[in-house]
């Protein structure tokens, strides 16, 4: 996420700190509604217009589990 601090561009400055307070005041309504699509998709795996829509959750949830950062990279 950018830093609006380090943003020197005052209206796009001002633009982030709407969009961050926006997410915040809705925030626990954007979690309850990304579960619902998520089990949504798990469990109705392309029988739905929405499900079909959605990304591969199971794939993307393998890939993150093989992607590993080396512990002396950064």
């Amino acid at each position: 996420m950018k830093n609006p601090a380090e943003e020197s561009d005052i209206q796009y400055k001002t633009l982030l700190n709407n969009e961050i307070r926006i997410i915040r005041q809705k925030e626990e309504q954007i979690i309850t509604n990304a579960k619902a699509v998520y089990n949504h998709k798990m469990t109705n795996d392309g029988k739905s217009k929405l499900s079909q829509r959605c990304n591969d959750f199971k794939l993307l949830e393998e890939k993150c589990k093989e992607y590993k950062i080396p512990a002396n990279k950064t």
